[in-house]
């Protein structure tokens, strides 16, 4: 007998098992409208069984080989009953994940209530509804069309409001679901008119792997959305970096310094020249890779801008270094730009020292860029906020590559600019190389 009903529901039961392979695979995968998706399955699954049942006693009684035809009637009709019953609600329980508010939830199980009322009053009265001729052959009253207009009804709205629950999706995918209906409503108007029947279970079951196979595509849609907008953020997040960090009135400044320089001393224009060119290098890099590099490499563009900055006569900018830790990585250009904040914002015109320290302090380096400035007092509002956007992208640069932090202090003696990075040398390292 098991054989039997695994052959005769073969291709829904495969669908079915299918589906169920899926839902449990993509399970974390988060899509839409599909949470409760192994309830239509299971209905569908028990309208195989009843269907099966109805089947194997109306088999019997036609033949003449059932046992007991009172009781194989009523085992029939109960199984029938049964099915219409169950029918609408597959559509229903993916209607319950896409209306939009409690009310509408609500009143959309006013056709399902209905429906499973008018098959219960079957019992009592099957003239109205359904039943069986003492031969074995089905009859339908004038309430046995109620599961097909129920299902109509649900299909309709399971299409409205896919269509506007889903309205970014395109085209094709809207003419998904107008297939998926279309197939429903044919073999429905087929098997009430009895042009075709014993269908309705695998078109059920292929309907909803289509319905399946639409919400996956919405929701790869959505993936691919918001893949596009994380990678358009980041494009605008690099450009903010280059706006804040490359500073036009250096470079502006450097190059005043070069052609002074290159009228009277050429020796040391050559020198300016390497000096900016890995400037330079070192910002672009930095929009190239999110690797982090060694200290020691950052040390270098420090110096390269630090190096130029002195070059400028027209400010006096003096430089200490008191290096005591060189074996970490950081993110690139996370301590240069707040070396360039030092020189300009703090020091300024008037002039003034730079010191960039690092040391360990137990588990942590510490890496300190000081200034013997007046602070932020002398800035202009505008020079706050652009400060403040540089200051920002470098905190979180180093919060998200290496669980690092950075803590301003200003006084009127100057300002302090303190990094603290995590020990992590037992990480792997990665090789860093300069792309020119």
């Amino acid at each position: 007998m098991l054989l039997d009903y695994i052959t005769s529901n073969f291709i829904t039961l495969v669908l079915l098992v299918s589906m169920s392979l899926l839902v449990l695979h993509n399970r974390k995968a988060d899509i839409p409208a599909s949470g409760l998706f192994h309830i239509p399955i299971l209905l569908i699954f028990a309208m195989t069984v009843t269907s099966y049942v109805n089947e194997l006693t109306g088999n019997a009684l036609l033949d003449g080989t059932a046992s007991d035809p009172e009781l194989y009637r009523k085992i029939r009709f109960i199984s029938a009953d049964i099915e219409y019953i169950l029918r609408p609600f597959p559509i229903y329980i993916e209607l319950l994940l896409i209306v939009p508010d409690r009310r509408k939830k609500l009143l959309s199980l006013v056709p399902a209530i209905f429906n499973t009322l008018v098959y219960l009053f079957a019992f009592f009265a099957p003239q109205f509804v359904f039943g069986y001729h003492e031969d074995g052959h089905f009859y339908r009253g004038p309430l046995g069309l109620t599961v097909y207009t129920v299902q109509f009804a649900y299909l309709f709205l399971l299409m409205f409001f896919s269509v506007r629950f889903f309205r970014k999706s395109n085209q094709r995918n809207i003419s998904l679901i107008v297939m998926i209906v279309a197939l429903a409503l044919i073999t429905a108007v087929f098997e009430s008119n009895s042009i075709l029947t014993g269908y309705a279970n695998p078109i059920a079951a292929v309907c909803l792997l289509l319905y399946y196979a639409y919400l996956s595509t919405i929701h790869a849609e959505e993936i691919r959305e918001q893949i596009a907008q994380q990678e358009l953020r980041h494009a605008r997040d690099n450009l903010s970096i280059l706006r804040t960090q490359i500073q036009p009135h250096f470079i502006l400044n450097s190059m005043s310094v070069i052609r002074f320089l290159a009228k009277t001393d050429q020796a040391k224009a050559v020198e300016s020249i390497d000096l900016f060119s890995d400037y330079l290098k070192a910002h672009l890099n930095a929009l190239r890779s999110d690797d982090m590099i060694p200290f020691e490499k950052e040390l270098e563009n420090v110096r390269a801008y630090l190096s130029l900055a002195q070059m400028d006569t027209s400010r006096n900018v003096r430089i200490e270094y008191d290096i005591k830790e060189m074996d970490f990585r950081l993110p690139a250009l996370s301590l240069e730009p707040l070396v360039e904040n030092a020189v300009k914002h703090g020091i300024g015109d008037k002039g003034g020292t730079v010191s960039v320290s690092t040391r360990t302090e137990e588990s942590q380096i510490i890496v300190e860029i000081r200034d013997t400035g007046s602070g932020k007092s002398h800035l202009t509002k505008a020079e706050n906020e652009r400060l403040g956007i540089g200051i920002s992208n470098t905190r979180k640069r180093l919060a998200l590559q290496c669980g690092g932090t950075l803590h301003e202090h200003y006084s009127e003696n100057g300002s302090t600019v303190t990094v603290i990075i995590p020990i992590q040398r037992k990480e792997s390292e990665h090789e860093y190389s300069d792309r020119g």
